[in-house]
């Protein structure tokens, strides 16, 4: 106990040096073992000797008893092993990405993003009382007989706005095809 608090006196920028310069290069080619990057090794590394300084600074204190080594590499090997999980959750998440996405180049973006901004003309140019229904009922997701009692109507007559606002929407965008477009943008279109 009592060396251990000898210890915890004596870590300085010095002690943590020699540490560095001892340890360093051993534990950089150990990451690089597992990660195959020299700079993924190299914040590794880094990560684990700053976070040993950082605890240190706190009054954390490494058991002289312990083989100071062993320490080392099973912390640079933990570390390692978190940064390719991350790394492949990563890699996942972009197979997902690119697997659900529509588009594939930046034209086939730009193309839909030109869709929306002429949707979002189209459903403006709507009477005002189709528009309102069309917004309540694919924008806020409202059932017909929950829009009809927001806005004080029939279900019949939400009904007859919702056919006329499509078939309106049709005429303005002959070119492509609304109602897909509209399915699938309606959080785009709320932006």
């Amino acid at each position: 106990m009592m060396q251990e608090a000898k210890m915890q006196d004596n870590h300085s920028l010095a002690q943590m040096e020699l540490l560095y310069k001892k340890f360093y290069v051993r534990l950089h080619r150990y990451a690089l073992t597992f990660l195959g990057d020299e700079d993924e090794a190299t914040d590794v590394v880094g990560e684990v000797f700053l976070q040993i300084w950082e605890s240190w600074q706190v009054g954390a204190t490494i058991n002289e008893r312990k083989n100071i080594a062993a320490y080392l590499y099973t912390r640079v090997r933990n570390s390692c092993l978190d940064h390719l999980r991350h790394r492949k959750a990563i890699d996942n998440y972009n197979t997902f990405l690119k697997a659900t996405s529509p588009f594939t180049t930046d034209a086939e973006v730009e193309d839909f993003e030109k869709r929306i901004t002429r949707l979002r003309e189209a459903i403006e140019n709507l009477p005002p009382s189709d528009r309102r229904v069309l917004k309540a009922v694919y924008f806020e997701h409202l059932s017909y007989k929950e829009a009809a009692e927001r806005l004080e109507m029939s279900e019949n007559m939400i009904h007859k706005h919702m056919t006329k606002a499509f078939r309106q929407l049709r005429e303005m965008s002959k070119n492509y095809d609304y109602v897909l477009l509209l399915l699938i943008s309606s959080t785009w279109l709320t932006r």
